[in-house]
């Protein structure tokens, strides 16, 4: 639950991983409802509350200080970054695969397939940032969602390993954790996607034909077994096939735009 802090000195925020509901400095007073926090440490001279990596503090918190509030750092982009960031990241990357496409005519056969695979795979990857970027922008706005989805989506061997730091009142510690996993994990799964959205209450994205699944299908195929199929032969890539992912792709991602435009 939201707390207010307040600071009887200064506020050092030495760290890339910093947000919060609200902050203010020069308060002479604390704010009504707030809990006071007596800094021991002093830079130049000055007492304050140091905010870095190995001293995380909640996201869903307000701070306030009496003297200053000063950070040396801008913070990490998935924590201020809108659903149009997301969707303008993914044009960017797709246009640079696009570019590619453009310059590998007149490669020998094996150097095209070779390529042409990669692009494929690589499509597929950028999806899977997008998925993640809009997880992370909307769970981050809000701590009920926040808490939802790691209750839902975060296995159990994890919540194990987070949840020790609740107990000693490490909050920070367990909101950077759970951030931490949900950009270590694929999301090249069309059912991991359905959950996701489900778990952030948002509508479902729709697969028609399993299309989607199908590449996920092949992105599979591709890096973990090099396009090898069960018959011995393998899966051929061909341009046509790049400019159907993508149209299949684009048309996936915008229909998850239309779905998340609706929360703003």
């Amino acid at each position: 639950m939201a707390k207010k802090i307040y600071v009887d000195g200064g506020i050092l925020i030495n760290t890339r991983y910093f947000t919060c509901i609200e902050a203010g400095c020069l308060y002479s007073e604390k704010p009504e409802g707030a809990v006071v926090i007596e800094p021991t440490t002093c830079v130049e001279g000055q007492k304050c509350l140091i905010i870095d990596d190995d001293h995380p503090v909640s996201m869903f918190n307000e701070y306030y200080a009496r003297t200053f509030l000063t950070a040396l750092y801008m913070g990490a982009d998935y924590l201020n970054k809108s659903y149009f960031d997301c969707y303008n990241d993914y044009c960017v990357s797709i246009r640079g695969v696009k570019s590619i496409l453009t310059i590998q005519n007149g490669q020998d056969n094996d150097v095209e397939s070779a390529l042409m695979k990669m692009i494929y795979v690589n499509i597929i990857t950028i999806l899977d940032a997008f998925i993640c970027s809009i997880i992370l922008s909307t769970i981050v706005r809000d701590e009920n969602l926040f808490v939802n989805y790691y209750n839902q989506m975060i296995p159990n061997n994890v919540k194990l390993n987070l949840e020790k730091h609740l107990i000693v009142d490490e909050r920070g510690y367990w909101e950077q954790g759970i951030i931490k996993e949900i950009m270590q994990t694929s999301y090249s799964n069309a059912k991991k996607i359905k959950e996701v959205f489900k778990a952030m209450g948002l509508a479902i994205p729709q697969d028609p034909n399993g299309v989607i699944s199908q590449h996920f299908h092949n992105r599979h195929l591709l890096v973990h077994r090099n396009g090898k199929l069960k018959d011995g032969s393998f899966f051929v890539v061909n341009e046509e096939m790049i400019d159907s992912l993508i149209g299949d792709v684009d048309c996936y991602v915008n229909q998850i735009m239309q779905i998340v435009k609706r929360v703003n």
